[in-house]
Order: structure tokens, then C-alpha cells, then sequence
């Protein structure tokens, strides 16, 4: 039989009073990889006890922090369309634009719509050209707005 302690402390805080050497700060900074991979775990089980505890925290910490996430995530997928520009060269392939603003990522083979379909947010789309570009494929080529528009009709490639 089991006898319950109503103390006010949590199982991990009288843990910590029995054990005073133990100190999971240290633990984690001196173990960083192991300690990703416990706690993570942790995590996980604690989340699947409790999602509604999670769901709401979640909720009311992007409420008082809307502003701040929807800026930053912009941010973001800004730097990641800059670097991907970057690494395609910086201008466009046809008339050697090179003003970040103008130019946009085109498919060699005009099935853009379907890519897109496939990956369902700007990040994933954006990190998902990047990695094949990155092992060299020749789907992605970078045109400014016009050269890009220009090719869009020119290979009647709207739906």
C-alpha cells in the first residue's frame, strides 16, 4: 500500500531534497546531448498524460506573443528565400537581374503548382529546394519577375 505525502512538493522536488547532489542543471550542461534525448522522452509521455495542459499553454503563450512569432516566422522564411538565392547565384539566368526583390525561384519544367501542393508551407518549400539544390539538381533555375512571366507564356505553363 502505498501512503500519499501532501507536503505541497512535487515528486522531483523531494527527489532533490533526499538527494542534494543530484542537480539536473549541471547534469544537462556537462551531458547536453544526453540530456536532449531524456528529455525529450520526458516530454513526450508527459505531453501524452496531459495534451489538454499543453494545448492550452500553448494557446495562451502564442496569444500573448502573436505579434513577436507571426514577425519572427516572416523573418525567417525572408532569410531562408535570401540564402537560397545566394546559393543560386544571386541574378537572374536570362537577363542577369540581381536585386533580391525581383527574383523568384522558377521550375526548369514548369510544374511549380504541383511542388508547392506538395509541400504545404513557404519553410518546408523553401528547405526542401535548397537540400536539391544543394546535391545539384537543375529543377530550379532563379529569373526575375518579367524573364519568369515572359516564360510562362511563352511555354503556356498556367493550369
Amino acid at each position: 500500500m502505498t501512503v500519499k505525502i501532501n507536503d505541497g512538493l512535487t515528486n522531483s522536488q523531494r527527489y532533490r531534497l533526499k538527494h542534494p547532489e543530484y542537480d539536473p542543471s549541471k547534469w544537462a550542461k556537462t551531458h547536453p546531448e544526453e540530456y536532449k534525448v531524456v528529455h525529450r522522452e520526458w516530454m513526450r509521455k508527459d505531453y501524452n498524460k496531459n495534451p489538454e495542459k499543453y494545448k492550452l499553454r500553448n494557446k495562451e503563450k502564442y496569444g500573448r506573443n502573436a505579434k513577436k512569432i507571426i514577425i519572427s516566422a516572416s523573418e525567417y522564411r525572408r532569410k531562408l528565400r535570401q540564402s537560397l538565392i545566394i546559393l543560386m547565384g544571386g541574378k537572374c539566368v536570362r537577363c542577369g537581374e540581381s536585386d533580391w526583390r525581383c527574383l523568384q525561384i522558377d521550375h526548369v519544367n514548369g510544374d511549380g503548382n504541383k511542388d508547392r501542393n506538395q509541400r504545404n508551407n513557404y519553410t518546408k518549400y523553401f528547405k526542401g529546394i535548397i537540400e536539391e539544390v544543394k546535391t545539384g539538381s537543375k529543377r530550379y533555375q532563379l529569373l526575375c519577375a518579367n524573364c519568369n512571366w515572359r516564360k510562362v507564356y511563352e511555354n503556356k505553363e498556367w493550369n
